[in-house]
This record gives C-alpha cells, sequence and structure tokens, in this order.
C-alpha cells in the first residue's frame, strides 16, 4: 500500500543513464508481479489498490515500449508483455494508449488473442460492433478452447447481437459455450 515510495523506487530504477541498466527479465519478473497483485485487489474489490498497481506496472512495462518504439526489440517476442502493458492503460482509462499497444502486438503476432481481445473490448465500449464482433470472431479462431478468452469472444458477440436485436444469434452463440 505504499504506492507513492514504490512509484519513487521505480522512478529510480528505470532512471535513464542507470548504471547498470536493469535486466528485461528482471523488469518483466516486476511488472508481471505487478500485474498480478493488481490483479487479486481488484478480485478482492480493492479497485484503488488495482489501479496503483496497474500504474506501477505501467511505469515499468512502458520501458519495453520504449524499446520496440527505438527499434532495440522486437514487439513479436513481448506480445504477451505489451499486452499487459496496454490492458494496464486500460485500466487507467487510457484506451488511446491501450489501443496503440494492442494494434502494435497484433501487427506483430496477428493470431494474438489478448491483442485482439483487447482491442474488441475497446471497439465493443465505442459500440463499434462491426469490429468488435470481427475482432471477437478472431478471438474465438485463435484461442484454445481451455483459454477463458474463447468464453469471453463467444459471451461477448452474443451480448452485442443481444444489443443489436438479433435474440436468436445471441442464444446460438451462448449455446456453444455449453
Amino acid at each position: 500500500g505504499q504506492y507513492a515510495q514504490a512509484e519513487n523506487e521505480i522512478g529510480k530504477l528505470m532512471a535513464p543513464g542507470r548504471r547498470p541498466p536493469p535486466s528485461a527479465d528482471f523488469l518483466k519478473t516486476i511488472g508481471l508481479d505487478l500485474w498480478k497483485q493488481g490483479k487479486a485487489r481488484k478480485a478482492r474489490g480493492d479497485a484503488a489498490g488495482a489501479l496503483a498497481d496497474a500504474k506501477l506496472t505501467a511505469l515499468v512495462y512502458v520501458y519495453f515500449e520504449n524499446q520496440v518504439q527505438a527499434g532495440k526489440m522486437n514487439a513479436k517476442s513481448l506480445t504477451g508483455t505489451l499486452s499487459i502493458l496496454a490492458q494496464a492503460y486500460v485500466a487507467m482509462n487510457d484506451s488511446a494508449r491501450a489501443k496503440t499497444i494492442f494494434e502494435q502486438v497484433a501487427k506483430a503476432a496477428p493470431s494474438s488473442p489478448d491483442a485482439n481481445a483487447g482491442l474488441a473490448r475497446i471497439a465493443q465500449a465505442k459500440k463499434n460492433y462491426k469490429d468488435a464482433v470481427n475482432l471477437w470472431t478472431n478471438v474465438e479462431n485463435t484461442a484454445a478452447e481451455s483459454d477463458p478468452l474463447w468464453y469471453e469472444a463467444k459471451y461477448q458477440v452474443a451480448n452485442i447481437y443481444a444489443e443489436q436485436g438479433n435474440i436468436q444469434g445471441a442464444c446460438l452463440k451462448l449455446a456453444q459455450t455449453r
């Protein structure tokens, strides 16, 4: 719960010119731990703590975004890390930055269920149902049936169909998840 102190320490860790610079694996581990902690806080109903952990995750993982933009790292090898960064932006209500990162991941790995689901959620929130259905369908076709995203894709397409008045289509889509 000492977020100001944690932010200060992350700032020192990420300072330009720091010698020796932190390793990418170390930063991935810190960011992932913060992200998992934030998800656990959210599950317990601690919205403020989850938001603070998302901000800390973004502070660490922005390093990878910058490395990809500078051409020093390949986005294709960072799809999971960048997807978490984009999800952190979503948690921080910064859908524009999230969309940019998800698009970058989708360009590097077109079959990425995480990136396509992230873009689908953003499109759906903006009531851009045509794009959302296309993206969710892509998730359905690429995610493993054991992946929760596969079920979420079917559920969200059903929600869109219901929103558009296509109750029969919605019920058929939901029936596929049984």
